[in-house]
């Protein structure tokens, strides 16, 4: 019995390997055939100010990185205590995996992979509370700006308008 269950876990991975393996790259096939690439690295500009603007979204990034960490552990934390360091390696792993899916569905399989078997289930649910959490933070803020009144959608609309 446990040799049939090691054949059909090393199948699973297997086929699951093939299958990320496809995706990734038809997704770099994608890439390297874009027939545009000149014109998009024309029109980069590497002045003080871009530069400065690089800088400034790679430190929103890390602490974007930091946030979602910490939100992760503490989500983890009714179920399951994680250091952040294994924190952090799970949400890159979801992080990396999610990059080639369609809206973001396979993160929960990447920060699922790093955790034992025994937590996968809490882990695919705190993923879905965490989803909604940030989809309702987002709603609040876009509401919060569309109620500013210098906003710059009022600006439009009243040009459009």
């Amino acid at each position: 019995m446990k040799q049939k269950l090691k054949w059909q876990s090393l199948a699973s991975k297997l086929i699951i390997g093939l299958l990320a393996l496809g995706a990734y790259g038809y997704i770099v096939n994608r890439l390297l055939t874009f027939r545009f690439w000149d014109s998009i690295l024309a029109s980069v500009d590497f002045s003080g100010g871009s530069i400065l603007v690089l800088l400034v979204f790679s430190v929103l990034w890390f602490l974007n990185l930091f946030s979602e960490t910490k939100k992760w552990q503490v989500l983890l934390s009714v179920y399951h205590s994680i250091s952040f360091g294994s924190a952090f390696r799970q949400v890159l792993a979801g992080t990396v995996t999610a990059a080639g899916s369609p809206a973001r569905i396979a993160e929960m399989g990447g920060r699922m992979a790093m955790l034992a078997p025994q937590f996968r289930v809490h882990a695919a649910l705190m993923t879905g509370v965490g989803g909604l959490m940030q989809t309702l933070i987002i709603i609040i803020g876009g509401l919060g700006v569309l109620l500013l009144p210098a906003s710059p959608v009022h600006h439009l609309m009243r040009i459009s308008g």
